[in-house]
């Protein structure tokens, strides 16, 4: 005879299996399993990045004024004479610096002061162009050193009224000098600048009347010649 289970009551709950029901594993994918990267891998991938290269220029000027030029002949006392000059020039890396000049005399008269000839007069008008590279010091107010090399020119003219056929011709050659530069920036981009050019022509010329060489025009030997200058900067990323 078998024996009959055990009738189970109907308001009594079932029996709980055996052992502890786990729970189940999160999916690898799910997003609230991602973790988050830690400082210091965040650093470390940033250091695997390119560095981006620096800046081949710091900035770029331009810049223009007035002075004065004192050009010294071999004989006779020099001429003083005004000077009008620009600079357009760039900042390269953090002290170097490289540039182009340019600048213009007014006109130095001779007279022919010979018989016949005393109104009449032969004129020179000085020209330089030249380009300039040296360094700078890493101050607000900035001074600089450079090196120049460039061409120096002038334009000859007579004046007379004895001559039949006044004209007028040009005569260049090579000049080479050193550029002494102070320069004060202010936060905006403009800024103003002192300069000091002493420039050294190669070879000698001179300008004078075909037939009456007494009262020539002579190139000078040395050029010394100062300005002020304003002009703007524009920095460059």
């Amino acid at each position: 005879m078998q024996a009959a289970a055990p009738e189970q009551s109907a308001g009594s709950q079932p029996s709980a299996s055996r052992g502890t029901a786990r729970e189940a594993a999160p999916s690898p994918s799910s997003p609230s399993n991602a973790a988050a990267p830690t400082a210091a891998a965040q650093e470390a991938a940033a250091q695997l990045l390119p560095a981006s290269p620096p800046s081949l220029f710091r900035d770029v000027e331009l810049s223009a004024g007035v002075g004065g030029v004192a050009q010294t002949f071999t004989v006779g006392a020099p001429d003083y004479e005004t000077w009008f000059a620009a600079h357009l020039a760039a900042h390269l890396g953090s002290r170097f610096r490289a540039g182009l000049l340019a600048g213009f005399g007014t006109t130095t008269t001779r007279t022919l002061g010979v018989a016949g000839h005393q109104s009449d007069s032969v004129s020179g008008t000085p020209f330089v162009i030249a380009a300039e590279g040296g360094a700078c010091s890493l101050t607000r107010l900035e001074l600089c050193g450079s090196a120049v090399a460039g061409v120096r020119a002038a334009h000859g003219t007579v004046s007379s009224s004895t001559l039949y056929h006044p004209s007028d011709a040009w005569l260049a050659r090579p000049d080479v000098g050193l550029l002494a530069r102070a320069r004060y920036r202010f936060s905006f981009g403009l800024f103003i600048a002192a300069e000091a050019w002493a420039a050294f022509p190669l070879g000698d010329g001179s300008f004078f009347v075909q037939g009456i060489t007494s009262a020539s025009v002579p190139l000078p030997l040395v050029d010394l010649s100062a300005s002020l200058q304003v002009g703007w900067s524009w920095q460059i990323l």
